[in-house]
């Protein structure tokens, strides 16, 4: 009614979420497929993007801190506002522009630890000396080793110290570990 026209452009790339998107988020530790999890580390696949554009990645609104990024690559965290929800929109946007969705179950925990080598299953692990561990370069029993890992869930305070909330137990070889 004031004699003008408007031009409104869409998001360079809306795929709706169906099967058919170009988007693939995964577990950061293990590339596996995987729930979000509060505080989860995740990787998000995606198709070629333009360089120089600030990706941006939303969870039901709730902005997720980026770790990494590069053209067909972005390491995020998940909020820990997403505890107790069963699913939530995930959102990526190039330069403001919406690029993808998709819609991915929550869980309360999904953990794994980071990998490293050649040989898929080969936990990240630093031996006291600082070194990797690896075949040529084992661990001695009682050895204190720093393994890395993501997807414990939430986590409370004890002690002074941050801990995941859920019990932890880790196993080497069928045997627990302290």
């Amino acid at each position: 009614l004031n004699d003008r026209l408007r031009r409104l452009d869409g998001p360079a790339v809306l795929v709706s979420d169906s099967q058919t998107t170009a988007a693939r988020a995964v577990h950061a530790a293990s590339f596996a497929a995987s729930p979000l999890v509060p505080g989860l580390l995740m990787t998000l696949f995606t198709a070629t993007s333009p360089a120089g554009l600030t990706p941006e990645i939303t969870l039901d609104g709730f902005p997720a801190p980026i770790h990494f990024s590069s053209p067909t690559q972005v390491n995020f965290q998940v909020p820990y506002a997403l505890a107790g929800r069963s699913s939530a929109a995930l959102e990526f946007r190039l330069g403001g522009q919406l690029i993808d969705r998709l819609l991915l179950p929550v869980a309360p925990a999904a953990p794994a630890f980071f990998e490293h080598g050649p040989v898929r299953g080969q936990v990240l692990a630093v031996l006291p000396n600082g070194e990797l561990h690896s075949e040529t370069n084992p661990a001695r029993p009682g050895d204190v080793v720093v393994l890395y890992a993501t997807g414990e869930g939430l986590r409370t305070e004890r002690n002074g110290f941050e801990v995941p909330f859920l019990p932890v137990a880790v196993e080497i070889n069928g045997l627990p570990a302290e």
